[in-house]
């Protein structure tokens, strides 16, 4: 699981350090846009598709649900799977993406998405892992951590420190968390 979770998050320092995504996350934040996370999902997409690993990605396949875990619905679409060249076929790691300016409730969304993902079948896919990606308008690393931290516990999850990074995006409002 270490190295799916060192893939996943060099892939998205190096994404979030291109001069042209900071541009636009100044633009966002200036123009008060929202529902910017389908252009999150687009960006990300194409940078996935050039990207030098050359991963084997997928956007928002459908998966049939536990039906012991979830009476209602009965599919789920993770935002990306993605395996690395040179992974077990079949084996992926999935990866959830949210974006709020509340770094509370960024952190209690991807949360809520990984109470969805753990309700797919084991038959569907392999999953080797999953992450989830928040972005937020937030500087204070630590405020970020302590929030993850505190809505991880109210959910009975645990997040070990290795497993999690928080990282400010420079030259932007903005900072970004992987869980």
């Amino acid at each position: 699981m270490r190295s799916e979770f060192d893939y996943i998050t060099d892939m998205l320092k190096d994404f979030f350090e291109q001069k042209h995504i900071k541009d636009r996350l100044n633009v966002i934040d200036l123009m008060d846009i929202t529902g910017w996370e389908v252009w999150f999902q687009i960006e990300f997409s194409y940078f996935l598709s050039i990207h030098e690993s050359e991963p084997e990605w997928h956007r928002e396949l459908s998966f049939s649900v536990d039906a012991r875990k979830e009476k209602i619905k009965h599919h789920v679409k993770p935002d990306f799977l993605i395996r690395k060249k040179g992974w077990a076929l079949e084996k992926y790691a999935a990866l959830e993406v949210k974006l709020h300016r509340s770094p509370v409730s960024c952190v209690s969304n991807v949360l809520s998405d990984f109470d969805k993902v753990r309700k797919i079948k084991r038959s569907e896919i392999d999953l080797r892992s999953y992450w989830g990606l928040g972005i937020c308008k937030e500087h204070d690393v630590v405020y970020i951590e302590d929030i993850i931290q505190e809505k991880a516990h109210d959910r009975d999850y645990h997040i070990r420190p290795s497993r999690r990074v928080v990282s400010i995006i420079d030259n932007t409002p903005f900072s970004y968390f992987i869980i």
